[in-house]
């Protein structure tokens, strides 16, 4: 098995106050659309999801891992968590020549502070754990060189999330907002 591991925590600002910003990102399928990588498979209910991590390494495996998640809302508090769960049906582990897949833990955690003008300070927090099968065009490669490529592309490829994300999250905002109609009492 490769242990497909990460983590990660960043922040941002969103140009916009803090009830905006909190609305905005609790679309939690429109942020699975924002992550590299990462794409929203299934919606059993709006607060249970199967997402998909996917990404070709070494230029010729694929690695896929699915995580059922459920969100979690907390406006009193300001805050967003992606957790995992195991509801949903299960996922096969398999392995082929050039690919592999199994089920995975995907969670995010995300809080809202007010800034002195109208933006709000976004912090995350991104965790991703699996275990995949070896593809067996690898079985000829050492367990532990194996381990060490894994982790080093799994760390990459987190950080290439959290820097998107952020970098998605406020130029969507801008576009949603800069298409939105105008406001009614600004005309009368």
């Amino acid at each position: 098995m490769i242990n497909i591991a990460g983590r990660t925590s960043d922040s941002f600002i969103f140009p916009a106050d803090q009830a905006t910003a909190y609305r905005y990102l609790s679309n939690v399928p429109r942020l699975f659309a924002l992550m590299p990588h990462i794409s929203l498979i299934s919606v059993d209910n709006p607060q249970e999801m199967r997402a998909l991590y996917s990404s070709t390494e070494l230029k010729s495996y694929l690695f896929e891992v699915y995580c059922d998640v459920q969100v979690v809302l907390d406006p009193d508090e300001v805050l967003l968590k992606i957790e995992p769960v195991d509801r949903l049906p299960a996922i096969p582990t398999e392995a082929s020549f050039n690919k592999a897949s199994a089920r995975g833990y995907f969670g995010c955690e995300v809080t809202f502070f007010e800034t002195e003008i109208d933006e709000t300070l976004v912090e995350y927090r991104l965790r991703m754990d699996a275990q995949v099968p070896r593809p067996t065009g690898l079985r000829m490669m050492p367990a532990r060189v194996i381990e060490r490529i894994a982790q080093g592309i799994t760390s990459g490829r987190m950080q290439d999330i959290s820097r998107a994300f952020a970098e998605n999250v406020v130029a969507d905002y801008l576009a949603l907002a800069n298409a939105a109609p105008p406001d009614e009492s600004e005309n009368s």
